[in-house]
Order: C-alpha cells, then sequence, then structure tokens
C-alpha cells in the first residue's frame, strides 16, 4: 500500500475494527437473552435459602436459565428454562449408582416421589406435589421418552441417562409435546 507502511496499515486495520466494534454496542443483536420472549427472561424457581439445599446457583445463557441444586441427602438437581413463545422446563434428578435394567414404571415412580419432595420443601411449592399426585394417577399410561399431555397446555416427558456409576432422571415439562 503506497504511503503507509505494513505496521501502520495493520493500525489502521486494528482501529477500524475496534470502531466497528463500538458501534455494535447497541446492535439488537447484542440484546439481553429473552428481551423480546412472551413471558420475559426466566427467573429462579427455588429460594436459595432453603433449609435443605446445601448449593444453588442460577444463570442465564443465550437461549436458555440454568438452575442448579444439591441437596443435603446427597440428591442433585439441575433445571434447564428455554422457550420464547412456549416455556419449557427440564428437571434433571442426579443419583449415584447403577440403574441399568431399572422398568419405566420405576422411573416413573422416581419422578412422582421427587417432584412430592419438592413440593415439600415450602407453601410456594406446592404446585410440585399437585404435580406429583397427577404423575401417579396418570402413571399407568407414561412411558419413558413419550410425551403425554396431562390438561391442555401441559406436557410430560420423562427420559433417563444411565452410566455404570450414576443415573439421570430428565422430567420436561411444556406447553406444547
Amino acid at each position: 500500500m503506497p504511503g503507509l507502511s505494513k505496521r501502520q496499515y495493520f493500525r489502521c486495520i486494528i482501529l477500524f475494527l475496534a470502531l466497528i466494534g463500538v458501534s455494535n454496542c447497541g446492535h439488537p443483536a447484542r440484546q439481553e437473552p429473552f428481551v423480546d420472549c412472551r413471558y420475559g427472561a426466566p427467573e429462579p424457581i427455588f429460594n436459595p435459602g432453603l433449609a435443605s439445599v446445601s448449593r444453588h446457583s442460577f444463570h442465564i445463557e443465550k437461549d436458555k436459565a440454568v438452575e442448579e441444586l444439591a441437596f443435603s441427602d446427597g440428591l442433585e438437581l439441575a433445571i434447564f428454562q428455554t422457550g420464547c413463545e412456549f416455556i419449557r422446563q427440564e428437571f434433571r434428578f442426579r443419583w449415584e449408582g447403577d440403574f441399568h435394567g431399572a422398568p419405566d414404571d420405576f422411573w416413573i415412580g422416581e419422578a412422582a416421589r421427587v417432584f412430592n419432595r419438592l413440593g415439600q420443601l415450602g407453601p410456594e411449592y406446592l404446585a410440585y406435589r399437585n404435580l406429583a399426585q397427577t404423575i401417579t394417577e396418570n402413571a399407568g399410561r407414561m412411558r419413558l421418552d413419550e410425551s403425554i399431555k396431562l390438561q391442555d397446555g401441559f406436557y410430560f416427558q420423562a427420559k433417563t441417562i444411565l452410566s455404570a456409576d450414576e443415573a439421570k432422571l430428565s422430567i420436561i415439562i411444556s406447553e406444547q409435546p
């Protein structure tokens, strides 16, 4: 390039790129996640000060919110909240041990048990006891990896993720199948 040394040319490129970066600060692509969503940004479901919770965290990523809890007895729960027009919540419970061979009805029973337990954490969580009761009432028609409609706008699906030393039970609650 005539008149500019390689060093000067490089500085001009760096300055140009820096200006582009500054000019994009207010660009819609850099908005907060969920800003245009029907229900707004997800919020934590659980209070970090619950007596039986030994660890709690919550953060929002680009396309989901993640809440993680560890209970004093060792049960772990991760909640993934996604969806902009339709809400989807995945509750992923983790246990230590080898659960290969456990039948579907075992896992459906565990789903009811853990949601009943969540419903006992306080009055603001009673909806989870109701969910546990609904799971129990519909257990006969529930199968792993199949979404079923529990009522209008309320779908349930259970999945397992198994390894030799741990099991994860994923419960998906959503407004659409």
